[in-house]
């Protein structure tokens, strides 16, 4: 699978494009992938019969522009701070939504910056799918 669009921006994997598919993203550029899986699993209210191995488009954005995304729609920063051992700590901002304080959500420590903010966008895409789940 491609990893670089041809400006030298990491592409997302697959588990963070499907989830932020789920969450809403709807960015529609020239860097996208097909990959096979029920369309419930993306579209919740969606009703209908879907054999096991249609086929799907799910649009795959770069890091940078789902950071973005994350930041201007849903006020959720993602952080990747470098460590003395020359890795990354990852954290995950998020405004609340009644107040002026933060929530502060940290993960794992990454050996690089892409693999930190990988992490991170999977990590604030889970928690937005899980409020999701419990606004239900």
């Amino acid at each position: 699978m491609k990893e670089y669009n041809e400006y030298g921006d990491r592409l997302v994997g697959y588990d963070v494009s499907v989830k932020a598919d789920i969450c809403g993203y709807e960015d529609y550029n020239p860097e996208c992938f097909t990959c096979s899986m029920d369309k419930k699993d993306i579209f919740d209210n969606w009703s209908g019969v879907v054999p096991d191995d249609q086929l799907f488009l799910c649009y795959r954005p770069t890091q940078s522009a789902l950071q973005k995304w994350l930041r201007e729609k849903y006020k959720m920063n993602v952080y990747c701070e470098p460590t003395e051992l020359e890795q990354y700590l990852v954290r995950v901002e998020m405004w609340e939504k009644y107040g002026g304080t933060r929530d502060f959500f940290a993960t794992n420590i990454e050996d690089t910056y892409e693999m930190a903010l990988e992490e991170g966008l999977n990590t604030a895409l889970s928690i937005m799918i899980n409020e999701k789940e419990n606004e239900k």
